[in-house]
């Protein structure tokens, strides 16, 4: 796929691998955003996170660590009237971003269950 700015990446999502408890979770993964200097990756819903830019070893990501309460900054900014979300409203509004924001949720939930 074509990025807004320009950039390339690739998705595979694989929903016909054994269902859990077979394999851990129910489908497999991965996200893979090229830039001009590198990339970045999420496999297996974050199992595996690299960070890979040109001329440095690549690094792990974690992906299990808590992710920012968007909606919260979302709040405090009308509240504050000052900048707190590291994006722009329209870009925070997204379909998009809350489809994404909506499975975190499920998984953190799962998690704790």
């Amino acid at each position: 796929m074509e990025l807004a700015g320009g950039g390339l990446a690739s998705a595979i999502i694989n929903y016909g691998c054994p269902p859990p408890p077979s394999w851990p979770r129910w489908g497999y993964e991965t996200l893979r955003i090229f830039g001009e200097n590198g990339f970045v990756e999420s496999i297996d819903h974050g199992r595996i996170g690299t960070l890979a830019i040109v001329g440095r070893d690549p690094l792990p990501l974690m992906f299990n660590e808590p992710s920012k309460d968007f909606f919260r900054m979302f709040l405090e900014e009308i509240a504050g009237g000052k900048k707190v979300i590291p994006m722009t409203l329209d870009e925070e509004l997204s379909p998009t971003r809350w489809i994404v924001r909506g499975k975190e949720a499920l998984m953190r939930k799962k998690e704790t269950a």
